[in-house]
């Protein structure tokens, strides 16, 4: 909170309040600015009270919002980095697939009886960095709004750690999604054959797709 020291004491400032005494007797028509900054930091960074005394008027309560300041629009015909999709080249430039290219690989479907969830066929990539597998779950209709909250893949060597789980909702079939789970690239003893369990939350069943098979790393040429 900003105000002129010399002209006003602080007196007190709780979570709603704040207690401010002149230090001097204002002169009629004179305005003192209180400036309060908003506790986020977001734009604009505070509000401002111009205080004003007055022989018979006082208020005691007042309400106060934010206006939004808008984003500014990008200037006509150009393209800008929000505004653009994403590319092949930000794909290449990132560092996300290099001169060694993806590697795929598709994978059979698979259906749990015992919670009847389903996995639709898949595909695996494979980059020098990273793996990910795309598959379609369907989710039976006593768990529709089942979600994962985590992954792993392990095979019977080995376990890889998921990095990051994305789900895009069907917009015709609620019952479906569609999952990306990326991992690290497993180590060559953990093979190529994974499981990949999908973690419920609570309360609500997980679900394992022991089909994923992974593409083998891209041969070094000599």
């Amino acid at each position: 909170m900003e105000v002129d020291r010399t002209r006003i004491q602080v007196v007190d400032t709780g979570e709603r309040s704040i207690i401010l005494e002149p230090l001097s007797e204002p002169r009629p028509g004179e305005r003192w600015t209180l400036r309060v900054p908003w506790a986020e930091g977001r734009t604009p960074e505070a509000a401002e009270f111009a205080l004003v005394a007055h022989p018979s008027e006082v208020d005691t309560e007042l309400d106060i919002a934010r206006l939004q300041v808008p984003a500014p629009a990008c200037p006509a015909q150009a393209e800008c980095a929000p505004c653009s999709a994403p590319s092949a080249a930000d794909a290449i430039a990132s560092g996300l697939i290099d001169k060694d290219g993806v590697q795929t690989l598709a994978f059979r479907p698979f259906k749990e009886a015992a919670s009847g969830f389903e996995s639709t066929a898949g595909v695996s990539y494979r980059a020098s960095t990273w793996v990910l597998v795309d598959v379609e779950i369907i989710r039976p209709p006593r768990h529709l709004a089942w979600s994962p909250v985590g992954a792993t893949l392990t095979s019977k060597t080995g376990e890889v750690r998921v990095r990051a789980i994305k789900i895009e909702p069907n917009k015709t079939s609620p019952e479906r999604v569609r999952l990306f789970a990326e991992a690290e690239v497993p180590p060559p003893s953990a093979g190529l054959k994974f499981t990949l369990h999908l973690n419920g939350p609570a309360g609500a069943p997980s679900f394992s797709i022991p089909s994923v098979q992974l593409p083998p790393a891209k041969e070094v040429q000599p």
